[in-house]
């Protein structure tokens, strides 16, 4: 055995995003609760180590916008020192109506569903009303993250 790196999903960018369950829901189940809501930070946030953070004139709580060679995403972000430098993570499940623009964290990721979701009978590619839908895989993926303007951010707080 021997360390590989991973490949480059998204583009060559210094930022890994990683995932996965979320404390305060079940898949996307609740994930839109006021009660779940107020357990966190009440909308869907990237999380960055306070290196990077620093590094980007980013402080806690401000807008960012994160992108790569696929898409770009709006969120908020957290600052947590329980990360590596080069890591960041951006839980699933958030809905795309919580984000305060068309973009979501989907958008960066290269493919559009998890090739597990294509097993036979999957109920996520039988998607109805409120019913699941196909999660993006994550794991791994590319980014640069660059905090927004103060009349960028006081146009997504305004719709948030």
């Amino acid at each position: 055995p021997r360390y590989k790196a991973p490949p480059l999903i998204g583009g060559d960018y210094p930022l890994m995003m990683t995932g996965g369950h979320p404390r305060w829901s079940i898949h996307a189940v609740w994930r839109d609760s006021i009660s779940m809501l107020r357990l966190n930070r009440g909308g869907p946030y990237l999380i960055m180590g306070p290196e990077d953070a620093k590094d980007r004139e980013i402080e806690d709580g401000d807008w960012i916008r994160a992108f790569n060679d696929v898409g770009k995403f709006v969120a908020r972000v957290k600052i947590s020192p329980t990360l590596m430098p080069g890591q960041t993570i951006m839980y699933h499940a958030w809905e795309n109506y919580q984000f305060p623009s068309e973009q979501n964290p989907r958008r960066v990721t290269p493919s559009p569903i998890n090739p597990v979701e294509l097993a036979g009978g999957h109920p996520h590619l039988k998607v109805g009303f409120l019913e699941g839908q196909p999660g993006g895989f994550d794991r791994d993926t590319r980014i640069e993250v660059v905090r927004l303007s103060d009349e960028e951010a006081q146009a997504m707080a305004a719709t948030a």
